[in-house]
């Protein structure tokens, strides 16, 4: 009582946002809100002016931004760039608490650098695991008595081409938070992934665990936007979520703008403490490793 609202951090930090973009922009206002002070960079500016970086501190270079001192930095570039960005940190004397927006690189091959950041507190932007409707799952799972999960489903139904960004990468990464969520409920360590595509991505995934995932993943659906799973279990318990559009639904929309506020705190709650957090690269590298396996699968399918 009597401290800081939830979220609020008591202690100031400044927080470097690299990409300033759809995704860079929520980031800083975020970060700002938290109560933190925001610098941000972005490789298109030569003399950004107060209005296009909304009036935070801006480094005109990269070198000059992590001269700044951060002490912490969030990247939200295209997906192509962010190795580059993490490597060029590193050359520029940076090499603290790093948050990275999903898909965390193009491949595991992309992403090496990630595979060996030497700071303790990483985070990939898989914001979905911060979602009001995941952390309801999460409660009534519990209040269950966490029963074994024998199956899950997850999918997405969206039309890309009128999100922002939507040529950053193919539609596996650009749909992994179902990916991700699928890990993050039926077992991290997957034995064999199945693919094919036809107007939509399958994905099936055996986990080490016994449990059978399915992805879903259709971003050809004009007019539609729908993220969903199902969680079916051995005492036939079947929990789940369904989100709409949050650009017609008020309740999904302040959804997901709460689950960028509680990811953006719990990274900058965990670089404050110096700990993991519930996203670290190492689940990032995760689901590049089944996305990776799934295109090898479906350009094995289209040879014949």
């Amino acid at each position: 009582m009597g401290g800081a609202p939830e979220g609020v951090s008591d202690t100031r930090m400044r927080v470097l946002v690299i990409g300033y973009g759809s995704m860079g922009r929520r980031h800083a206002r975020t970060a700002h809100d938290l109560g933190h002070d925001v610098c941000v960079y972005d490789t298109r500016w030569t003399k950004p002016t107060d209005e296009s970086a909304d009036g935070y501190a801006v480094g005109l270079t990269l070198s000059d931004a992590v001269a700044l001192e951060p002490d912490a930095v969030v990247v939200a570039t295209p997906a192509r760039t962010h190795s580059d960005v993490a490597e060029q940190l590193i050359l520029f004397g940076y090499d603290g608490p790093l948050f990275v927006e999903k898909p965390l690189a193009l491949s595991v091959a992309d992403a090496e650098v990630f595979a060996h950041w030497p700071c303790t507190t990483s985070m990939v932007g898989y914001n979905w695991r911060c979602h009001p409707l995941v952390h309801e799952l999460e409660r009534k799972m519990a209040d269950h008595g966490n029963p074994a999960i024998t199956r899950g489903v997850f999918w997405l139904e969206c039309d890309r081409a009128t999100w922002p960004g939507s040529d950053y990468a193919d539609t596996l990464l650009e749909g992994s938070h179902e990916i991700d969520l699928s890990l993050a409920f039926c077992g991290r360590v997957v034995t064999k992934v199945d693919a094919a595509s036809d107007s939509a991505v399958h994905v099936r995934l055996a986990h080490a665990s016994g449990i059978l995932s399915y992805v879903v993943l259709d971003d050809h659906a004009p007019g539609k936007y729908e993220r969903g799973c199902r969680l079916i279990c051995e005492d036939d318990y079947i929990g789940g979520y369904t989100s709409l559009d949050p650009a017609s639904n008020e309740m999904d929309r302040w959804a997901i703008e709460e689950s960028y506020r509680r990811e953006l705190a719990h990274f900058l709650a965990a670089a404050e403490a110096v700990e993991t957090t519930a996203v670290p690269f190492a689940h990032g590298l995760d689901v590049l490793r089944v996305c990776d396996a799934a295109r090898y699968q479906m350009a094995a399918t289209a040879l014949g």
